[in-house]
């Protein structure tokens, strides 16, 4: 089974079924540096919801990591000290 990883304005929320994704609820979402955008993830295919979130975009497990590891997601707190 595929899971895709969505990252969307977190003023979106609202609009998200946690009953289809991996996470329980809002509070359980990534959220960046600027808490101005959240991932959500499922397994399967899309959820409904989807279609109603504007500015949206659909990522694969290397690219969300990738992306959470970016000073705009990360927390330069807890990045080890060899970077």
């Amino acid at each position: 089974m595929t899971r895709t990883y969505y990252v969307m304005p977190k003023a979106e929320l609202s609009k998200v079924d946690f009953d289809k994704t991996c996470f329980l609820c809002a509070e359980h979402c990534p959220v960046s540096q600027d808490e101005s955008q959240v991932v959500i993830k499922w397994d399967g295919d899309e959820p409904a919801f989807i279609s109603s979130i504007e500015g949206g975009v659909e990522y694969n497990k290397t690219q969300i990591v990738d992306l959470l590891n970016t000073d705009a997601w990360a927390d330069p707190t807890v990045r080890s000290s060899s970077e």
